[in-house]
């Protein structure tokens, strides 16, 4: 994993779409932490990210409250303000919690799938085999969300899906680097098509057991990439001067 730096990383800024400076400055800077343009560790310096973002120190406070509500950002008082780091730890805690509240929201969804949502999901798949192509992993991360969440709202379990929700936006960070793997992208997808047809058989057992596979097969992936990162590490440490 990466390394703590002390400078906040030059950016290119994206104003695509008319946004609050709270909004913009939060978008931004949650993007750039979740692809790992800003790594783990980074300290973030107040005024030179109103000086980056061209914006006031108002709405880059607001947007660095909503980061370290999600987890993404520590804020220390009195002290600095840093990009969340990655660990073992928080990857097993974060990828249970949705392993055992996913597979209850999926079974629940099952009852109540049709044909709109079928048609919905296919064609988030079909968005995802175009980013994957594209090697566009941010469309592919908003997607593979989005596919998710088409089942879990059918599940009218509103509190529930607000809390994996937020998962999702710590776990976003973990399935980013899963996706940077080209394999991983397309076994993803081939995962998503056998939940589609679970959906569609209305098989809630077999979907339940999909879910569960498809997020505990994201996290063994992620355990081995910080394992083979420790091992660098140490080789790095050990190679002489």
């Amino acid at each position: 994993m990466p390394g703590m730096q002390t400078r906040f990383p030059a950016m290119t800024v994206h104003r695509a779409t008319p946004l609050t400076k709270s909004t913009f400055a939060y978008t931004e800077l949650r993007r750039r932490i979740v692809s790992g343009d800003i790594p783990p560790g980074t300290r973030l310096d107040l005024n030179e990210l109103c000086e980056v973002l061209d914006v006031s120190r108002m709405p880059v406070r607001e947007a660095l409250s909503r980061l370290d509500a999600q987890g993404l950002v520590e804020i220390r008082p009195q002290a600095a303000t840093v990009v969340s780091p990655l660990s073992v730890a928080d990857l097993r805690d974060t990828y249970g919690a949705r392993i055992a509240l996913e597979t209850m929201l999926a079974g629940a969804g099952a009852a109540h799938v049709d044909g709109g949502l079928i048609d919905e999901m296919q064609r988030e798949i079909e968005r995802q085999r175009a980013c994957a192509e594209a090697d566009d992993l941010e469309g592919f991360l908003v997607s593979d969300r989005a596919f998710h969440d088409l089942l879990y709202e059918r599940a009218q379990m509103p509190r529930t899906r607000d809390i994996v929700l937020r998962l999702r936006d710590v776990a976003d960070r973990y399935i980013y680097l899963f996706l940077q793997a080209a394999s991983h992208r397309t076994e993803s997808i081939g995962e998503h098509a056998l939940l589609l047809e679970h959906c569609a058989d209305a098989d809630r057992a077999k979907l339940q057991k999909a879910v569960e596979a498809h997020i505990r097969r994201g996290r063994d992936m992620l355990l081995e990439q910080f394992k083979r990162a420790e091992v660098d590490s140490e080789i790095d440490t050990a190679a002489p001067a």
